[in-house]
């Protein structure tokens, strides 16, 4: 594989794993704004409070830390993707919306669904 290859393929596993780690962080920070513990959304506070046996206070300064990078996590997203999509071919580029806007909609559509077996539940 040349080195632009590897290059495009390790800038597009940093997008996916932003990508993830922004959307653990949202559900994190939409569970604190709502008041509610989604479970089934594997808010990253709830996961952490879990593992880690934090605190109230611990919990309420990881929400504080995610709440002050969260325009941050946005940005890095948007700023990755355009070092990604400088570098693809026009067919590679095409592809790559194509990906992200699936992505995208997958999001999405699990997001409603979780919401709505959570409204069906005791």
């Amino acid at each position: 594989m040349t080195k632009s290859k590897w290059t495009a393929g390790a800038l597009l596993i940093a997008v996916f794993v932003l990508g993830a780690l922004s959307g653990w962080a949202a559900a994190g920070l939409a569970d604190r704004d709502t008041g509610e513990r989604h479970q089934s959304r594997g808010g990253m506070v709830e996961h952490l409070a879990q593992d880690l046996n934090l605190t109230a206070e611990q919990q309420d300064s990881i929400r504080a830390i995610l709440e002050r990078h969260k325009a941050g996590f946005q940005v890095m997203r948007e700023q990755i993707g355009n070092e990604i999509r400088s570098i693809l071919s026009a067919e590679q580029l095409t592809q790559y919306e194509e990906l992200m806007t699936n992505m995208r909609h997958k999001r999405e559509h699990d997001g409603k669904d979780r919401d709505s077996m959570r409204r069906r539940s005791p």
